[in-house]
């Protein structure tokens, strides 16, 4: 006779055979932030929401492949959204977005930090629909600075202005720590340069990047002043 047992995890059903625990993936939740209504003591949900960025940070290490943070439309932050050490799959990337109504999610440097979105150690995320400004050097800077190559990363549809040297800046260290198979898509930086922090400024800059097959690739991208 064989033994059937059922398991329901989080509203899900798997079926074990002679008592054999089957193997349960994780379950991809998504996490809603909104400034102007959350705590950080809140539990992330759409009612009720995360309130800042570094709280986003602080709970990287939960987040599992499918995993989707949602920053409300509308809203300001104004801090470094820092995307550090944590990684997606091929299947699984973990998205940072928005949700909501209006004008897109802002991060405002103000000047005094030196990025609006700071991507290290991290691999197979998606950062899309979110705008920054004021960055002191880059808008969104990539870059392989400690620990592991940073592969998979597409910026779809994020805005940077105002930035005091580029828009999007992503280098590696050859040798060392590769990038590879990064995606820009539909990407718009504006006024780059603002504040004179880079002799060569311009929207779009990648330095000392792999010449592997897949690395650094710009669709539909632009960038005025």
């Amino acid at each position: 006779m064989t033994d059937i047992t059922v398991y329901k995890p989080a509203g899900l059903t798997f079926v074990s055979i002679d008592g054999t625990p089957p193997v349960i993936p994780p379950v991809a939740n998504t996490y809603y932030v909104s400034f102007s209504t959350g705590l950080d003591t809140n539990p992330g949900t759409l009612a009720l929401p995360w309130k800042t960025l570094n709280k986003v940070y602080l709970a990287r290490a939960t987040f599992t492949p499918g995993t989707q943070v949602l920053l409300k439309c509308g809203d300001v932050w104004k801090e470094t959204f820092n995307l550090i050490n944590h990684a997606g799959t091929t299947a699984g990337q973990i998205v940072y977005g928005s949700y909501g109504t209006g004008a897109l999610p802002l991060i405002d440097a103000e000047k005094i930090r030196n990025s609006g979105i700071y991507i290290n150690n991290a691999s197979y995320l998606t950062i899309k629909d979110i705008k920054v400004i004021n960055a002191k050097y880059d808008g969104v800077y990539i870059v392989t600075a400690s620990g592991g190559d940073i592969v998979g990363i597409k910026v779809q549809k994020v805005v940077s202005e105002a930035a005091g040297r580029y828009g999007f800046f992503i280098e590696s260290s050859p040798g060392l720590r590769w990038v590879e198979n990064i995606e820009y898509r539909d990407c718009f930086a504006h006024m780059t340069g603002v504040g004179g922090l880079g002799l060569w400024s311009t929207g779009f800059y990648a330095y000392r990047v792999t010449d592997r097959a897949a690395g650094v690739h710009y669709y539909n991208c632009k960038s005025t002043y």
